[in-house]
């Protein structure tokens, strides 16, 4: 007999279902031989040729076990390729933990996730913790200046996702060890997922007691799906996924330019205006996903499109060297990450003044 699908190891769990199957290919020839034993017990029963009960008993016995043998194997491939879909290596199940009651991580048929209250019998896209965090950045709405008012959001967020701790060379590595080269090319949850968590684990070796694997891969991936996906198709680019995390990572600005910049460059390293274009349409999401995206020129990223290629000279294509000439400029529409950079440096910064009344 066959061991109970949940006693076994979940890494076993593909070799136990590729082994039955071979195992089912096997028996395959067994069902010419039973369609030839029927036949021959119907050629006699036809012939008026009977048959003694002992041989009738045996062929009922036959025909029962080789039925009750096919159905066992369809249903052990079942409860296998459900025990793998649910607790798998290409499963979510790992993140069931990110959340506690009264609320339960739930996924969609798109592999999306939602989040069950069991309490209020509601649902929502967001974490909990998500909800939490949005709630405490309305705070910040009472910063006047909009470019300083997004990036103490962004730094906030920046910090809840610990993609403060997430240096360049790192996230850089994981998208390359997960094949993410096509960028013009969807990603969905699974692979999102996977690619996440090769960069939370990292992180967890490095910063134990900051983060937490599992609430880490589902807040970024929350977060990505908000700015990226607001359907929940359940699918990003490629593009798309690289700027979101690039932009908040930890790196120096200018090498988070470079980056992006070659994202969209052709192999010669150039870029025209449509591929530039690509590259501030992704990154004007992510104030515009905080609700700031007035502030930085709208959706429209044409104008900047064309304020670049201007300072190019109207050439029809730039370079890398002119495109970071130009985003030291801080155009409008990229102003808020340069302004997010200040914000951090600024968190460590001490003067030595002190106020009238301490004087």
């Amino acid at each position: 007999s066959w061991q109970p699908v949940g006693d076994l190891l979940i890494d076993s769990l593909q070799d136990h279902l590729d082994k039955l199957k071979v195992y089912q290919g096997e028996i395959t020839p067994l069902k010419e031989n039973m369609n030839n034993v029927n036949g021959l017990a119907h050629q006699f029963t036809s012939s008026e040729i009977p048959l003694s009960p002992y041989m009738l008993n045996q062929l009922e016995d036959l025909n029962g076990r080789w039925k009750l043998l096919q159905l066992s194997i369809d249903e052990r491939i079942r409860q296998l390729h459900e025990a793998h879909r649910d607790f798998g290596p290409t499963s979510q199940h790992f993140l069931s933990t990110s959340v506690q009651g009264p609320w339960e991580r739930a996924i969609s048929p798109n592999k999306v996730s939602y989040y069950i209250n069991h309490e209020t019998q509601t649902t929502c896209w967001d974490h909990p913790k998500m909800i939490e965090l949005y709630q405490s950045l309305a705070d910040l709405n009472n910063v006047r200046f909009s470019a300083y008012r997004t990036a103490m959001k962004l730094r906030r967020l920046q910090k809840a996702l610990c993609l403060d701790l997430l240096n360049l060379s790192a996230a850089c590595d994981a998208l390359d060890q997960h094949n993410l080269k096509q960028n013009d090319q969807p990603i969905d949850i699974l692979q999102i997922i996977n690619c996440l968590t090769t960069i939370y684990d990292k992180l967890e070796q490095e910063h134990n007691n900051l983060v937490n694997v599992p609430l880490c891969v589902d807040m970024c991936l929350n977060w990505l799906l908000n700015v990226y996906d607001t359907g929940r198709t359940g699918r990003i680019r490629v593009l798309s996924f690289k700027t979101g995390i690039i932009s908040l990572c930890k790196a120096h600005l200018e090498d988070k330019y470079r980056y992006l910049f070659k994202q969209v460059a052709s192999p010669t390293g150039f870029c025209d205006q449509r591929r530039l274009g690509l590259l501030l349409h992704d990154s004007i999401q992510i104030p515009r996903q905080l609700g700031e995206v007035a502030s930085f020129g709208g959706s429209n990223i044409e104008p900047s499109v064309r304020s670049c290629f201007q300072f190019a000279n109207n050439k029809p294509e730039i370079e890398a060297a002119l495109f970071l000439d130009w985003m030291r400029l801080e155009p409008q529409s990229m102003v808020w990450l340069p302004v997010l950079h200040r914000v951090a440096a600024a968190e460590t910064a001490k003067h030595q003044a002190k106020c009238n009344i301490c004087k």
